[in-house]
């Protein structure tokens, strides 16, 4: 055998080394190979090991992991005909490598231009509003609270009032009513002073009630003034 036909020899086994270690394709779990033969498609494969013919196969690989993909920016009016612009990002993953591969030239560019126009199921990052609508929008809500708070405050006071009337009411038809509240507010007054008051037995009610009368009032006159 001359140098030249070993040389022949040595680049013809150099290049089947090649060939058949480019010809064997481990494809991990969460990939798919789709293949195709002269053009033609042949099939989906993996995950596992997957033969390749050199030259006449061609493989494109798919992942099948979910994908985030950032949105642009979105521009969008409210309900008040505000703008705002929302930043979004949408989530996918491929179920069918073959219509990935064979019917959308860049299926990743592809899905984030449909979410843009028509998105079914986005999840919202970030929602910026503008400095102006910010304090607008807390103004508001300072407003709405301090209506709230006096609606509570009028409504209290005018069942509170309906009360007092009531009972002015009750007192006005009744006079033994009076004389029982008189003698409750003495004893009140007593309470809070520290007093002992010592009724003689033979004291009539009418005038327990007279003796009483000036130390409601001023009792009445203590709580006008708080």
């Amino acid at each position: 055998m001359g140098l030249v036909e070993v040389g022949t020899a040595i680049v013809l086994t150099i290049i089947m080394i090649i060939l058949l270690a480019s010809s064997i394709r481990i494809v991990p779990e969460y990939q798919r190979l789709v293949k195709l033969r002269l053009g033609k498609y042949v099939g989906t494969f993996g995950p596992g090991v997957v033969i390749v013919i050199p030259i006449i196969d061609r493989v494109l690989s798919v992942d099948l992991r979910v994908t985030a993909v950032d949105l642009p920016a979105q521009k969008a009016l409210t309900k008040d005909n505000v703008e705002v612009s929302i930043d979004a990002a949408v989530y996918f993953r491929v179920i069918d490598p073959e219509k990935s591969v064979l019917s959308v030239v860049n299926y990743k560019s592809a899905t984030a231009l449909l979410a843009s126009s028509t998105v079914t199921s986005v999840v919202i990052k970030d929602i910026k509003l503008p400095e102006t609508l910010i304090r607008a929008m807390a103004q508001a809500a300072e407003a709405e609270r301090t209506r709230r708070a006096k609606v509570i405050l009028a409504q209290a006071d005018y069942e509170a009032s309906q009360l007092y009337l009531k009972a002015a009411e009750t007192y006005t038809k009744n006079n033994v009513s009076i004389l029982l509240r008189q003698i409750d507010a003495l004893i009140e007054i007593a309470r809070e002073r520290n007093l002992v008051i010592v009724v003689p037995s033979t004291l009539e009610l009418a005038t327990l009630s007279t003796l009483a009368l000036p130390a409601v009032r001023s009792k009445l006159e203590s709580e006008e003034k708080k």
